[in-house]
């Protein structure tokens, strides 16, 4: 139960957020194959692997974590 209520907040809040992010805002999100965080840009659709610099992070891989 728990863990279906975490994918409908997440879900929910990717789309919202992405309808209203700036430039400048990543989300830290975590990629179970490789054990590692990535970001994404909502704006420019862009995923890179290392935290940009200066970024306003949003850390959604702790919502990632709870769920499991």
């Amino acid at each position: 139960m728990l863990l279906e209520h975490v994918d409908v907040i997440l879900t929910s809040f990717l789309i919202y957020s992405s309808k209203r992010t700036d430039e400048n805002q990543w989300w830290e999100l975590f990629d179970a194959s490789t054990k590692r965080n990535y970001y994404y840009n909502a704006r420019s659709q862009r995923t890179v692997w290392q935290r940009p610099p200066g970024a306003d992070i949003i850390p959604l891989a702790k919502l990632q974590v709870c769920e499991k």
